[in-house]
């Protein structure tokens, strides 16, 4: 996973990249409750190199929907009328094929718009105990939130 003393260097690759198609970014590095209080919070930035973990379920809805563009973590402050029915639509289904249906065009239309560019994707390695039993197959962040139904034999 990236730590905080890989953005100085990831930072100022960005810039070089930004450079190279004529776009010039100025840098400005603030420690992260800073970076919260005088940026995140009053939405002041026009581009925010950051790391997020999204959740093992598709649903996107706070980091997409109109209504989380002026607080919560959609990031970007992404709005779309078309994200918005497709978010709406996943909520409100309860059956597997729809939702699959309905995020699989999710996915489209965040891949055509791209409200967020992801630069990695890390690989995740995951080492549990044979002796442990009920572990979902799931990242193993995500995971820890069933721990209570962890089991060992």
């Amino acid at each position: 996973f990236p730590t905080v003393q890989m953005f100085p260097g990831l930072a100022a690759l960005v810039q070089q990249y930004f450079r190279e198609i004529g776009v010039e970014v100025q840098l400005d590095g603030l420690e992260f409750n800073q970076f919260i209080a005088q940026r995140f919070l009053p939405r002041r930035y026009e581009l925010i190199l950051g790391w997020w973990i999204y959740p093992a379920d598709p649903d996107v809805f706070n980091y997409a929907h109109s209504s989380t563009a002026a607080a919560g973590f959609n990031v970007p402050q992404y709005r779309n009328a078309e994200m918005d029915k497709l978010l709406e639509q996943g909520r409100a289904s309860i059956e597997p094929a729809e939702r699959a249906r309905v995020y699989e065009e999710v996915q489209k239309l965040w891949a055509e718009e791209l409200p967020y560019m992801h630069f990695w994707w890390p690989n995740e390695i995951r080492a549990i105990n044979r002796r442990i039993q009920n572990v979902p197959i799931l990242g193993l962040r995500d995971a820890f939130q069933y721990v209570s139904e962890w089991q060992s034999r």
